[in-house]
């Protein structure tokens, strides 16, 4: 039964008719925060280790009023080599909107390399604006790299060519050098198990049978040509001689016995042939067929190292054939492509792994095909692996400092930058809002928050004031940075340059602070100091010759009855007076008892035995 439709109502019902939730209709939907103006990567190259970046900032608009914005890097702030993201991040109180964007700041951009010795690049443009780089080498017909470079070598955000040796602070390709044809040798290897004792007389023996077979077949298919073998022998017979035991189990119902079988000697035989052509032909049918083909078929199916007729067990074990081809190249060089290339200057042959390898950074080269590279001279490096000149040493300045290729000498890191190694060409920087104590810090424990804006920090560690006629601006400066010649701040703590707004008052002056102004030190006072807004005084009854004294020297004594410069009697009193328009001016009084004009005074006879009397 369902209720509804009922329009009469009896007893204790109600009717509850249909409802629907209630809307805010007075909410307005959300609208995105708008950014204007949000920048585009920046790409900076400086040499200097620090550059103040600026740029134009974004604006960020709502329709719902006020939007607040933070960021985590300011414009103008410092800036040094390396890569930084930057983030702008606006909210209001419906939506977020952000702006990010990437600060590369590097020494250089993908500089133009030189073409390899005896070779060329192919270079190609590509990444945003096409500010990236990548490039190919390859060098000229007769030539060849003793080391393999890669496919490409590119350059992108960070304005550095890729790959690179380890410890490499410069770039260079790797150089070409003339090539010549290797030598193609296919190499057996086969056994000849025996009884008989091994010794140096069964080998030689075997030796010279398959020498002897070796030539029959090289007439037959003309294997080798010694016109093209140069000081090479024209194949190779190596014969070495081996014994072993084998053990062999035998299991019973009740016990397992083990057999030892008798010992089994062999012998193991290496043969180098060196090859003219790939394709052969066959001198009396004129069948033509691969070398591999022409060995493989003359030793398995032809038996031509079939033995057992000439010597004692003499038949080979053709289990054990193994035939392999490689090129043969003189020490010094290396096999590429079927051509022997001598190590390139700035590189040497490696006697163990025989491949050619770079110098190393305190090591370099001028010459080709060689088993070793020359020391530097002691306490100096080069800038990368694989230098071939003398000139590529550089002196290796200490931890703490880095030798600047520019200038030719070792400088200091600086404030907010340390480098832990000697003999290096760059130093390490703290990164955003860090500093050191000093400028010559060696570990990344030495960096430390920068102090605030208006403080340096000093020494022991503590953030002080800037003095004044300096200013600092946290992040901006690693310092407290003078302010421009002939201007000074009105006191200690100041951020900008702005406030450098007040004349820089020299000695002999004081600075008018109401109307910022320098005036000359009145006569009677004197200032020895710069920047002070008061003169120091002169002692009592001392003066100037003029206005403007600079030193307490300046100031001589305006009493004459002190210096002695009075010429008042002996009998007289010297009483000084004020100078009139530095005329010395003074006054003499003849004492008691005498009479006179003070500069001659004349004593009262009768007074003066009246005197003597009473006294004595």
């Amino acid at each position: 039964l369902r209720f509804a439709g009922y329009t009469r109502l009896s007893g204790k019902v109600e009717k509850v008719v249909r409802s629907t939730c209630g809307r805010d209709y007075t909410q307005q939907p959300a609208k995105k925060i708008d950014i204007f103006g949000c920048p585009s990567d920046i790409f900076v190259v400086s040499y200097q280790k620090e550059v103040n970046i600026t740029w134009q900032e974004p604006v960020f608009t709502s329709v719902h009023g006020y939007v607040e914005v933070k960021r985590n890097l300011k414009p103008g702030q410092v800036f040094t080599w390396g890569e930084y993201l930057v983030v702008y991040l606006a909210k209001d109180n419906y939506s977020i909107a952000e702006c990010i964007f990437k600060i590369y700041v590097s020494r250089e951009f993908c500089p133009t390399l030189q073409d390899p010795f005896h070779g060329v690049q192919a270079c190609e443009s590509w990444g945003p604006q096409l500010r990236y780089k990548a490039c190919s080498v390859e060098c000229e017909n007769g030539y060849e790299f003793s080391i393999e470079p890669p496919v490409f070598y590119t350059c992108s955000s960070d304005g550095q060519w890729r790959p690179r040796p380890i410890n490499a602070y410069t770039f260079r390709y790797p150089q070409c050098t003339k090539a010549h044809q290797a030598i193609r040798v296919a190499e057996v290897s086969i056994n000849y198990p025996t009884v008989s004792i091994c010794n140096a007389a069964g080998r030689n023996t075997l030796a010279e049978k398959l020498s002897q077979r070796i030539e029959l077949l090289n007439s037959k298919w003309n294997i080798y040509s010694t016109s093209n073998i140069s000081d090479h022998s024209v194949f190779n017979i190596s014969v070495q001689c081996f014994a072993g035991n084998e053990e062999t189990t035998v299991t019973a119902i009740d016990m397992t016995v083990r057999l030892r079988r008798e010992a089994q000697n062999f012998f193991n035989v290496k043969i180098s042939i060196p090859i003219t052509n790939d394709i052969l032909e066959n001198s009396k049918t004129g069948q033509r067929a691969k070398v591999s083909d022409v060995l493989e078929n003359e030793i398995l199916l032809e038996d031509i190292f079939g033995l057992e007729q000439v010597i004692p067990n003499g038949r080979p074990d053709l289990n054990s054939f193994e035939l392999k081809e490689r090129h043969l190249c003189e020490i010094g060089t290396v096999s590429v492509r079927n051509l022997c290339v001598p190590c390139a200057p700035g590189s040497f042959y490696d006697l163990t792994t025989h491949t050619c390898k770079l110098c190393m950074t305190d090591e370099y080269q001028p010459r080709a095909a060689q088993t070793s590279c020359l020391p530097c001279p002691r306490g100096y490096i080069t800038t990368a692996p694989g230098s071939a000149l003398l000139t590529d040493c550089k002196n290796a300045c200490d931890a703490g400092s880095m030798f600047n290729i520019s200038s030719g000498i070792c400088e200091p890191c600086g404030f907010g930058f340390y480098q832990p190694a000697p003999g290096a060409f760059s130093c390490i920087p703290c990164g955003v809002g860090k500093t050191t104590l000093k400028e010559t810090s060696i570990a990344e424990d030495e960096c430390r928050d920068e102090c605030p804006d208006g403080e340096h920090l000093t020494q022991v560690g503590v953030c002080l004031p800037c003095p004044q006629g300096t200013y600092r601006a946290r992040g901006v400066h690693k310092s407290c940075v003078d302010c421009p010649p002939g201007t000074t701040t009105e006191g200690i703590a100041s951020v900008r340059r702005m406030q450098c707004n007040t004349p820089k008052c020299s000695a002999g002056q004081f600075l008018v602070t109401t109307t910022k102004q320098c005036q000359f030190c009145p006569r009677g006072t004197f200032q020895d100091e710069e920047i002070q807004t008061v003169c120091k005084l002169c002692p009592p009854d001392h003066t100037t010759a003029s206005q403007g004294a600079t030193q307490a020297s300046q100031c001589y004594s305006t009493n004459q009855c002190a210096t002695g410069e009075d010429n008042c009697s002996w009998h007289a009193v010297c009483i000084d007076l004020p100078d009139d328009n530095d005329i010395p001016s003074y006054q003499c009084k003849c004492k008691p008892g005498y009479k006179g004009n003070g500069t001659h005074c004349q004593g009262n006879k009768i007074l003066h035995q009246f005197i003597k009397r009473i006294q004595f």
